[in-house]
């Protein structure tokens, strides 16, 4: 069974007071263990995912072949409503604005933010 999924990610390679966190959304994925890690699997791919982040450091941290761990933060019926609950997390948590989350900016789609606050630059 696949789901729509708001997640965690939690660097294991931290060491503590040093963790860092990246919050996201999958659809059409499912969570197994692999090699002991809870690992988000795309189902369209059957491989591993890690995320979009676009954070240098994240992607430093994947290439050191760091560990990552996912949890689920909420099951998503809709897949309309997935970016609102993940930027909902991301607000909760103050993830943008916290050293401990990779998240740079909130959750968008097709280059248009639901930060609806924000200025859009509609001409790039």
């Amino acid at each position: 069974m696949y789901m729509n999924i708001v997640y965690l990610l939690t660097n294991l390679d931290k060491k503590e007071g040093e963790k860092r966190f990246y919050i996201g959304s999958k659809t059409e994925s499912r969570l197994e263990v692999i090699d002991g890690l809870s690992t988000i699997i795309d189902i369209k791919t059957e491989r591993p995912y890690l995320g979009s982040a676009t954070d240098f450091t994240m992607k430093q941290d994947l290439i050191n072949r760091n560990r990552f761990s996912a949890e689920i933060l909420h099951i998503v019926k809709e897949r309309k409503d997935l970016l609102n609950i993940e930027n909902e997390e991301i607000n909760k948590r103050n993830a943008v604005n916290s050293f401990e989350y990779y998240n740079l900016s909130y959750a968008i789609i097709g280059g248009i933010t639901y930060d609806h606050e924000a200025v859009i630059n509609f001409f790039g």
